[in-house]
C-alpha cells in the first residue's frame, strides 16, 4: 500500500482533534496499554502525532517513537513534551535494534508496510528476550 497516511492528507492538528477523541482510539490505546502494562521501555512503530505514546508515558513508560516522518515527529515531540519520548525517524523496515525493548506496538499501521516480513524480522530482534508485541488494526 505505501500511500500517505490519512494525518498528512487532513493536516496534523485536525487529524489529532478529530482521531483522538473517537471511541475506537481510546479502546487501541487501552487495548495496548493493558498488553504491555509490565513493560518500561518501548518502542512506538509507526508513532504518528504521538497519541498512544502520549497516554504510555503518563503511565510512566519511557516511548521511543519511531516514524519515517520528520513532521510528524516534530508534532509529537512538542505535543508530548517529555524527556521519556524519544522521536526516531526511521522506516519501519530498517529496524536495527538488537534486544533493546520491554515491548512494541504497532498501531493501526501495518497496511503501509511493503514488506511485513522484513519488520517482523527486525520487531524480533529488537525485543527483549521476554518481550512483547502488540498490534492492533482497522
Amino acid at each position: 500500500m505505501n500511500e500517505r497516511p490519512i494525518y498528512e492528507l487532513w493536516g496534523l492538528e485536525l487529524f489529532d482533534k478529530i482521531w483522538s477523541s473517537t471511541d475506537f482510539n481510546k479502546e487501541q490505546i487501552e487495548l495496548i496499554s493493558r498488553a504491555l502494562r509490565n513493560c518500561s521501555t518501548v518502542l512506538d512503530l509507526g508513532t504518528g502525532i504521538g497519541t498512544v505514546a502520549e497516554h504510555l508515558i503518563k503511565e510512566g513508560k519511557t516511548v521511543y517513537g519511531l516514524d519515517i516522518s520528520q513532521n510528524s515527529l516534530d508534532y509529537a515531540k512538542k505535543k508530548i513534551n517529555s524527556k521519556r519520548f524519544h522521536p526516531i525517524q526511521l522506516d519501519a523496515h530498517e529496524l536495527a535494534f538488537e534486544n533493546k525493548f520491554d515491548g512494541i506496538y504497532c498501531a493501526s499501521n501495518t497496511a503501509y508496510f511493503d514488506d511485513l516480513d522484513s519488520v517482523v524480522k527486525g520487531i524480533h530482534r529488537a525485543l527483549k528476550q521476554s518481550g512483547l508485541f502488540a498490534i492492533t488494526g482497522f
